[in-house]
């Protein structure tokens, strides 16, 4: 918005108009003679121009308003990673107690030392012949996981810590957790090994959890612009409505975050729908996080980051169908 100049006539004190000056006297006709002269310019005062007040206290309010928004800005730029660490933290460490009951089962649950050997042998793996044995494959070849498994070693770097977790039932499923701490490049790395039996109740390590697969991928999503995907993430409550998404009577809005990607999205669901009623049950007991497998598409004028929740596939990052 431009401001329009404060034009203002200055007229001297000194000025007079439609009548003559008056008789000053010889004592002051003599100074003025003086000083002509000797050839002395008078210097006339003259008053600075008067800034209006409301225009000052118009641009105080302005001024004002921009560093707040600016110190705003500096200070959520600097939060926000920190956020989605915290987030990702809290569910990867079990930091959130997990409130579920255990699930019956015919069963027995491996010991601590049994669980921590099924995913040191899981995780050494090298041949595609001996995936099925110690893995639950879901959708990935036994090749793909090999691979997978050592360019993880690579990038990861070595592991440090096996931590046992217990029992995480959840959604019906029987799941053991280990957390697994690697080296990492720059910092410390966290992958979660979730155990689950098969149908002879032997434990194996589901891979599409500890791998946190998304299909077709975060580069397909993110980069090429994918209309629908599966995500592994990490959910939490948000306030986040713009575009589409506007109308906070109409939609519940989560964050989204993984640990694969570098910035927060947004998920939403219609108020009242299944998918609101699966989400709401995910924090019945008021967590600030929780993990979720989430089919999720973008609409019509909606942010690059801005996706409708169609599906809940499970409050866990292992789901029922994978076999």
């Amino acid at each position: 918005m431009k401001t329009q100049d404060v034009k203002r006539g200055i007229t001297s004190p000194h000025i007079r108009h439609g009548v003559s000056s008056p008789d000053l006297g010889r004592i002051s006709r003599s100074r003025d003679s003086v000083h002509e002269a000797v050839g002395v310019n008078r210097r006339r005062r003259s008053r600075p121009p008067m800034i209006d007040k409301r225009t000052s206290a118009i641009w105080l309010i302005l001024l004002g308003g921009g560093a707040l928004a600016i110190i705003g800005g500096t200070i959520l730029f600097w939060l926000m990673p920190r956020m989605r660490s915290e987030a990702n933290s809290t569910v990867l460490t079990g930091a959130e107690v997990e409130r579920d009951e255990r699930v019956e089962s015919k069963f027995p649950s491996p010991s601590r030392e049994e669980s921590l050997e099924i995913v040191q042998r899981a995780l050494a793996v090298r041949d595609p012949a001996e995936v099925k044995e110690l893995f639950r494959v879901g959708e990935s070849s036994p090749a793909e996981i090999v691979a997978f498994l050592q360019a993880a070693s690579e990038r990861d770097g070595e592991v440090e810590n096996y931590e046992w977790m217990s029992s995480m039932d959840k959604d019906g499923l029987l799941i053991e957790g280990v957390l697994v701490r690697c080296k990492g490049q720059e910092k410390p790395l966290i992958r979660l090994a979730l155990l689950t039996p098969d149908d002879a109740g032997v434990w194996k390590l589901d891979f599409d959890a500890y791998a946190r697969v998304v299909e077709p991928g975060w580069q397909e999503l993110l980069e090429k612009g994918a209309r629908r995907a599966v995500v592994r993430v990490t959910v939490m409550p948000d306030v986040y409505y713009n575009g589409p998404f506007s109308d906070d009577k109409e939609w519940v809005c989560y964050g989204i975050v993984s640990p694969d990607v570098n910035e927060t999205l947004r998920g939403y669901c219609r108020v009242g729908s299944p998918q609101a009623e699966a989400m709401a049950r995910l924090f019945k007991y008021e967590e600030k996080a929780s993990r979720a497998t989430l089919e999720i598409r973008r609409v019509k004028s909606g942010g690059p980051k801005q996706f409708e929740i169609v599906r809940l596939l499970g409050g866990e990052w292992v789901i029922a169908s994978n076999p």
